[in-house]
């Protein structure tokens, strides 16, 4: 017995193909599509972990968060934390220093990281998915404004030029009186203190740490009153044990904190 099947492929011919050997072909066929589908399999971040070992990098800055004494030793809140997470799961830890957080989010995205510290702000938009941590740490936002301008609040700046800084934009919105100012978003920080500097922009809205860095003969911050707070958290490409142990490393700084008091 035969079954025609129709070729549309090959100008709408009559093929003669047995019963019998349909079922064969369509396995034949599933097995084939399934194979090259799969192909060679795809390394992933979770392929880079190393075993027993807790990869954190460290955004460093000259505050209490993250820093390096005389002899360049790194120390701070967030050194401290990580080191203590290591403790808590039994594995060794490294700690890698950057001196930005994009440089530092960039090897968190390879694989190279474990876990991220650098004064993230939750509300941070290029956290995007990730896991995050409890928070460690908080600050509001900063005003840089031209040297002895000491405008702290928008209350008498209606219709003033005002930048914000694009990893404070989510959180800047909660700012007082700012849907009466003309707001320009900058990806750039240099060039953003660079308009403030050249009076292009009254002034600017940046995070507590890029302020304190930004001070000059120039330039100067001031915490904006009655503003919004950032809270600060370690990043992580996924829930994973190392996040349970940073969590519970943090509770305990917490713990410490109130039993000084």
């Amino acid at each position: 017995m035969v079954q025609k099947v129709k070729d549309f492929i090959a100008g709408n011919k009559w093929v003669l193909i047995p019963v019998i050997a349909v079922p064969v072909l369509i396995i034949l066929f599933i097995i084939i599509f399934a194979t090259g589908r799969g192909g060679a399999k795809k390394t992933t971040i979770a392929d880079n972990a190393v075993p027993g070992v807790l990869r954190a990098g460290i955004v460093v800055a000259d505050d209490q968060y993250a820093y390096k004494d005389e002899a360049g030793a790194l120390l701070g809140i967030e050194p401290e934390l990580a080191a203590r997470a290591a403790e808590i799961e039994n594995v060794s830890l490294q700690t890698k220093e950057y001196t930005s957080f994009e440089d530092a989010l960039t090897a968190l995205e390879s694989g190279e990281l474990d876990a991220l510290f650098g004064r993230v702000s939750e509300s941070n938009p290029l956290i995007g998915q990730r896991s995050v941590s409890k928070s460690y740490g908080q600050s509001g936002l900063y005003f840089l404004t031209g040297r002895y301008d000491y405008t702290d609040s928008l209350a008498m700046m209606g219709g003033k030029a005002v930048g914000i800084y694009a990893m404070v934009q989510p959180v800047s919105l909660s700012i007082p009186y700012i849907e009466g100012v003309g707001s320009k978003e900058y990806t750039d920080l240099g060039l953003l203190i660079q308009d403030v500097i050249q009076g292009n922009i009254d002034l600017a809205v940046v995070d507590e740490r890029s302020a304190i860095a930004s001070i000059s003969e120039e330039l100067q911050a001031q915490e904006i009153m009655g503003g919004p707070v950032e809270n600060y958290v370690a990043v992580f490409n996924a829930v994973t044990p190392h996040l349970s142990a940073v969590n519970t490393a943090i509770d305990e700084y917490f713990d410490g904190l109130a039993a000084e008091e």
